[in-house]
């Protein structure tokens, strides 16, 4: 899943990434990584259950509450 996300101002793909893997424990790849077109989209990789993915949603979602 390639999603694109709305960035704060002065933010990248980059830094995105690097606070859901930080805050919410979530590994992604951001979007940069693919080329500059990439910017502002996140990789996501679903390779568990989907109870880990279900949790893992509940902690991102938890980060903008």
């Amino acid at each position: 899943m390639f999603p694109k996300i709305l960035l704060e101002e002065g933010k990248d793909s980059m830094s995105f990434c690097k606070n859901l893997l930080k805050n919410g424990k979530v590994s992604t790849t951001p979007g940069i990584a693919f080329g500059p077109s990439g910017e502002s989209h996140l990789r996501l990789s679903f390779c568990v259950s989907h109870d880990e993915i279900n949790k893992a949603f509940d902690r991102i979602k938890s980060l903008f509450e």
